[in-house]
């Protein structure tokens, strides 16, 4: 009788587990999806500037060295681009 109710807990925990394991993975999927499309919202909005004054100087100083070291306009290959890094 002992070992019957222990079975029965035992399945009912496994159930639980299993059941927590799946809600658990479906929240993760959704917070992913969440985020990809929040980030693909804040991308695609028109509007401000979306890089932080940080990251758009240092992306303006960048674009700077190239038109110095190959001309303004200039398309540059990757590789010259390595090389002048």
């Amino acid at each position: 009788m002992a070992n019957a109710i222990n079975q029965k807990e035992a399945e009912y925990d496994a159930y639980v587990s299993a059941e927590r394991a799946e809600r658990l993975a479906e929240c993760e999927e959704r917070a992913a999806r969440r985020k990809v499309r929040d980030y693909a919202a804040e991308w695609s909005a028109p509007g401000p500037d979306p890089l932080s004054p940080d990251k758009r100087a240092a992306l303006n100083a960048a674009m700077a060295l190239c038109d110095r070291a190959f001309g303004k306009g200039a398309v540059v290959p990757a590789s010259r681009m390595e090389a002048a890094a």
